[in-house]
Formats: C-alpha cells, structure tokens, sequence
C-alpha cells in the first residue's frame, strides 16, 4: 500500500507471510532511483517490459523508492554558481554606477 509520495519519493507498506516478488504500478527508469526494503538497498527490476519490481522478504516492511541523480546535483552546483557570478556583476556593475554618479562634475547652466 502506497503511504506516502512526491515527485522524487514513494514509500510503500508491505506485508506478506511469504517472501514475494513484488510489481510496482510505476514505469521503470534505470538512471537515478534507489530502492531499499527496511534500509537496506534492494535492485530495481524491470518487470513485464515497462513496469519495476522488487524481491521482498517475508514480513511487515518498508519499502521505499528515492530518486537520486547525480547529474541534477551536479547541474544545481553549476546554476548556483553561475547565480553567484551573476550577483557579483551586478553589485560591480552598481558600484560602477554609484560611483560614476558621484564623480560626476555639475553641468554649466551658462552652456546651453
């Protein structure tokens, strides 16, 4: 029984007095999710072409699936960054700014 979700989570109730496999109503994406039966990290199996199972003991268990992608973490570390920089040349360009401001020499009113 599905407990809990969101878009890179599942958790799962479970219960059997044998030891089953078990299909999941979820298409089967090898890169990036993680299984694991009571904390402990189970493979992910592509069942019946398009759907992923798993190998679960015999019991009450856990069952949850994570999405963990290194790829995202790696493309948020470059966004952040590439946010900072933009930042600072912002304020640089501002400062620049403020500064040209303050040095800037009163027109003549007689010039015109």
């Amino acid at each position: 029984m599905l407990t809990a979700h969101g878009n890179p989570y599942r958790r799962y109730s479970y219960r059997s007095p044998n030891a089953r496999f078990v299909t999941l109503s979820e298409v089967y994406y090898p890169e990036g999710w993680v299984a694991t039966v009571d904390g402990q990290e189970v493979p992910i199996i592509r069942t019946n072409f398009v759907l992923r199972g798993l190998c679960v003991p015999a019991g009450s268990h856990t069952i949850e699936l994570k999405y963990d992608d290194p790829t995202a973490h790696a493309s948020e570390r470059v966004s952040l960054f590439g946010s900072i920089v933009l930042g600072l040349l912002l304020l640089a360009a501002g400062a620049v700014f403020v500064r040209d401001l303050r040095n800037r020499k009163p027109e003549d009113p007689t010039s015109h």
